[in-house]
C-alpha cells in the first residue's frame, strides 16, 4: 500500500545544508530519491525504532521519519549524513 512522504521545513533545510557541503553530491541526491522512494511503498516495514520515531537508512544518508497510519502519511522531520 502506497504512502504520502512529506518532508518538514527543517528537515528540508539540513538536507540542503548536507548536500551543499558534501564532496559527492550525486551520491546525496541519490540517496535522498532511494528513500523517498523505499517509503513511499512500505514505510512501516522499513527502518528501526528511533525515540520513538523511525530511522531509514541508505548509503550515505539517513531519514528520521514519523508515520501518521490513518493517513498513509511518512513525515520526515530530519535527515543527517552517515559517514563511513
Amino acid at each position: 500500500m502506497k504512502w504520502t512522504v512529506v518532508s518538514t521545513t527543517e528537515a528540508d533545510n539540513e538536507l540542503t545544508d548536507i548536500y551543499l557541503h558534501a564532496e559527492n553530491k550525486r551520491a546525496i541526491t541519490e540517496a535522498a530519491n532511494r528513500i523517498e522512494k523505499a517509503l513511499r511503498s512500505d514505510a512501516d516495514d522499513k527502518g528501526e525504532d528511533f525515540y520513538g520515531d523511525r530511522i531509514y537508512q541508505d548509503g550515505p544518508l539517513a531519514a528520521v521519519y514519523e508515520l501518521v497510519p490513518d493517513d498513509r502519511l511518512v513525515r520526515i522531520i530530519l535527515f543527517m549524513r552517515i559517514r563511513s
